[in-house]
Protein backbone atom coordinates (compact mmCIF):
# COMPACT_ATOMS: atom_id res chain seq x y z
CA UNK A 1 0.00 0.00 0.00
CA UNK A 2 1.04 3.38 -1.14
CA UNK A 3 -0.93 5.40 0.90
CA UNK A 4 -0.46 4.97 4.31
CA UNK A 5 -2.63 8.16 5.35
CA UNK A 6 -5.65 6.00 5.88
CA UNK A 7 -4.16 3.13 7.29
CA UNK A 8 -4.49 2.23 11.17
CA UNK A 9 -3.87 -0.78 13.46
CA UNK A 10 -7.71 -1.16 13.16
CA UNK A 11 -10.33 -2.67 15.21
CA UNK A 12 -9.49 -6.13 14.79
CA UNK A 13 -6.25 -5.96 16.19
CA UNK A 14 -6.25 -8.91 19.16
CA UNK A 15 -2.67 -7.95 20.64
CA UNK A 16 -3.92 -4.55 21.96
CA UNK A 17 -4.37 -4.62 25.65
CA UNK A 18 -7.30 -1.73 25.67
CA UNK A 19 -10.30 -2.60 27.49
CA UNK A 20 -11.65 0.50 25.88
CA UNK A 21 -11.91 -1.47 22.85
CA UNK A 22 -14.67 -3.73 24.31
CA UNK A 23 -17.19 -0.74 25.13
CA UNK A 24 -20.49 -1.54 26.02
CA UNK A 25 -22.37 -2.54 23.54
CA UNK A 26 -19.65 -4.25 21.91
CA UNK A 27 -21.03 -4.04 18.69
CA UNK A 28 -21.57 -0.59 18.75
CA UNK A 29 -17.71 0.20 19.41
CA UNK A 30 -16.23 -2.44 16.89
CA UNK A 31 -14.75 -0.47 13.88
CA UNK A 32 -12.10 -1.18 10.74
CA UNK A 33 -12.26 -4.97 10.14
CA UNK A 34 -14.39 -5.70 12.84
CA UNK A 35 -17.19 -3.35 12.09
CA UNK A 36 -17.34 -4.38 8.15
CA UNK A 37 -17.98 -7.52 8.36
CA UNK A 38 -18.60 -9.04 4.44
CA UNK A 39 -19.66 -5.79 3.63
CA UNK A 40 -17.68 -3.46 0.87
CA UNK A 41 -16.55 -0.23 1.95
CA UNK A 42 -17.44 2.24 -0.34
CA UNK A 43 -14.19 4.45 -0.72
CA UNK A 44 -10.99 2.33 -0.58
CA UNK A 45 -8.58 3.91 1.32
CA UNK A 46 -5.49 3.41 -1.42
CA UNK A 47 -7.33 5.96 -3.72
CA UNK A 48 -7.73 8.52 -1.25
CA UNK A 49 -5.28 11.59 -1.99
CA UNK A 50 -2.33 12.22 0.40
CA UNK A 51 -3.27 15.99 0.30
CA UNK A 52 -5.98 17.47 0.79
CA UNK A 53 -7.25 15.16 3.80
CA UNK A 54 -11.01 13.84 2.73
CA UNK A 55 -12.00 13.59 6.39
CA UNK A 56 -11.79 16.05 9.31
CA UNK A 57 -12.19 15.62 12.76
CA UNK A 58 -13.31 18.05 15.61
CA UNK A 59 -12.72 19.06 18.75
CA UNK A 60 -15.35 16.19 20.05
CA UNK A 61 -13.41 13.33 18.57
CA UNK A 62 -15.93 13.10 15.66
CA UNK A 63 -14.18 12.35 12.44
CA UNK A 64 -16.33 13.60 8.97
CA UNK A 65 -16.40 13.99 5.42
CA UNK A 66 -14.35 17.43 4.54
CA UNK A 67 -16.68 18.14 1.73
CA UNK A 68 -14.79 21.00 0.32
CA UNK A 69 -11.77 18.67 0.20
CA UNK A 70 -13.65 16.16 -1.31
CA UNK A 71 -15.12 18.72 -3.73
CA UNK A 72 -11.50 19.73 -5.08
CA UNK A 73 -10.15 16.12 -5.51
CA UNK A 74 -12.94 14.52 -7.05
CA UNK A 75 -13.99 12.34 -3.78
CA UNK A 76 -17.88 11.72 -3.14
CA UNK A 77 -18.55 13.01 0.31
CA UNK A 78 -21.47 10.85 1.19
CA UNK A 79 -18.90 8.06 0.16
CA UNK A 80 -16.44 9.11 2.43
CA UNK A 81 -19.54 9.72 5.15
CA UNK A 82 -20.52 5.99 3.90
CA UNK A 83 -17.40 4.29 4.58
CA UNK A 84 -17.30 6.55 7.78
CA UNK A 85 -19.94 4.68 8.99
CA UNK A 86 -19.36 1.23 7.92
CA UNK A 87 -16.06 1.25 9.40
CA UNK A 88 -17.36 2.33 12.97
CA UNK A 89 -15.09 5.39 13.03
CA UNK A 90 -16.86 7.23 15.55
CA UNK A 91 -17.26 4.43 17.71
CA UNK A 92 -17.57 6.24 21.30
CA UNK A 93 -14.27 4.65 22.43
CA UNK A 94 -12.50 6.00 19.04
CA UNK A 95 -14.47 9.58 19.35
CA UNK A 96 -13.17 9.42 23.46
CA UNK A 97 -9.70 8.63 22.44
CA UNK A 98 -9.47 11.45 19.61
CA UNK A 99 -11.18 14.00 21.81
CA UNK A 100 -8.56 12.67 24.58
CA UNK A 101 -6.16 13.64 22.17
CA UNK A 102 -7.34 17.24 21.05
CA UNK A 103 -7.63 17.72 24.63
CA UNK A 104 -3.81 17.18 24.96
CA UNK A 105 -2.44 18.52 21.68
CA UNK A 106 -4.17 22.42 23.25
CA UNK A 107 -2.44 21.77 26.43
CA UNK A 108 0.88 21.05 24.85
CA UNK A 109 0.76 23.31 21.62
CA UNK A 110 -2.32 25.72 22.20
CA UNK A 111 -0.41 28.47 24.00
CA UNK A 112 2.09 28.52 21.09
CA UNK A 113 -0.43 29.71 18.37
CA UNK A 114 1.46 32.63 17.98
CA UNK A 115 4.85 30.89 17.19
CA UNK A 116 5.71 29.96 13.82
CA UNK A 117 8.83 28.36 14.96
CA UNK A 118 7.21 26.37 17.38
CA UNK A 119 4.01 25.46 15.67
CA UNK A 120 6.30 24.38 12.95
CA UNK A 121 8.24 22.56 14.57
CA UNK A 122 5.13 20.74 16.99
CA UNK A 123 3.61 19.83 13.77
CA UNK A 124 6.67 17.93 12.41
CA UNK A 125 6.70 16.16 15.14
CA UNK A 126 3.06 15.52 15.23
CA UNK A 127 2.65 14.52 11.74
CA UNK A 128 5.49 13.38 10.54
CA UNK A 129 6.59 9.45 10.58
CA UNK A 130 9.21 8.86 13.63
CA UNK A 131 12.84 6.95 13.08
CA UNK A 132 11.13 3.72 12.59
CA UNK A 133 8.78 5.00 9.68
CA UNK A 134 5.56 5.17 11.98
CA UNK A 135 2.78 7.69 12.00
CA UNK A 136 2.35 9.13 15.34
CA UNK A 137 -0.91 7.75 16.84
CA UNK A 138 -4.14 9.60 15.96
CA UNK A 139 -2.48 11.15 13.07
CA UNK A 140 -5.73 12.42 11.39
CA UNK A 141 -7.17 13.85 14.57
CA UNK A 142 -3.44 16.12 14.82
CA UNK A 143 -3.75 16.98 11.10
CA UNK A 144 -6.95 18.15 11.61
CA UNK A 145 -5.98 20.62 14.88
CA UNK A 146 -2.84 21.97 12.94
CA UNK A 147 -5.08 22.55 9.93
CA UNK A 148 -3.44 24.58 6.91
CA UNK A 149 -0.27 24.22 8.75
CA UNK A 150 -0.56 20.58 8.90
CA UNK A 151 -1.63 20.47 5.32
CA UNK A 152 1.64 23.02 3.73
CA UNK A 153 3.87 20.09 5.85
CA UNK A 154 2.26 17.30 4.92
CA UNK A 155 2.21 18.74 1.12
CA UNK A 156 6.06 18.87 1.13
CA UNK A 157 6.51 15.53 2.58
CA UNK A 158 4.25 13.34 0.02
CA UNK A 159 7.40 11.33 -0.35
CA UNK A 160 6.29 8.60 2.96
CA UNK A 161 2.66 9.07 1.69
Amino acid sequence: VSNMIACCRGGDAQYLDDEARYLRPVKRNRSCGQAKGAERVTVDPRAIPEVPSVTRVNMYGRIEADARACDSCGFDADKVTDTIALLGLNAERLRMARERHWRALNRSWGQHFGDSRVMAAAARSELLPDAAGMLPRFFTTSRSWFGDLGERLLNRHRQWV
